[in-house]
């Protein structure tokens, strides 16, 4: 997942999961990281970034999110 800088940096300092890694950071967006199940929960905590945050992978949580935007 990629968020923007400023986002990014609440992200860093409070985690979404133990298992978070930060796996690139610039000026415009840090990229992050996680090992672990997709749940219900975890959609709604992603849908709450709204612009601030873009879905990379895995395809299924991507589509997930498009799909509950697009209701």
């Amino acid at each position: 997942m990629a968020f923007t800088y400023e986002k990014g940096q609440y992200v860093k300092s409070y985690p979404l999961h133990h298992s978070q890694k930060t796996i690139s950071e610039n000026k415009k967006e840090i990229v992050i990281e996680l090992s672990m199940f997709i749940t219900y929960d975890f959609v709604m905590e992603v849908l709450h970034f709204g612009d601030e945050v873009k879905v990379i992978t895995p395809t299924n949580l991507l589509k997930d999110v498009k799909n509950r935007l697009k209701k």
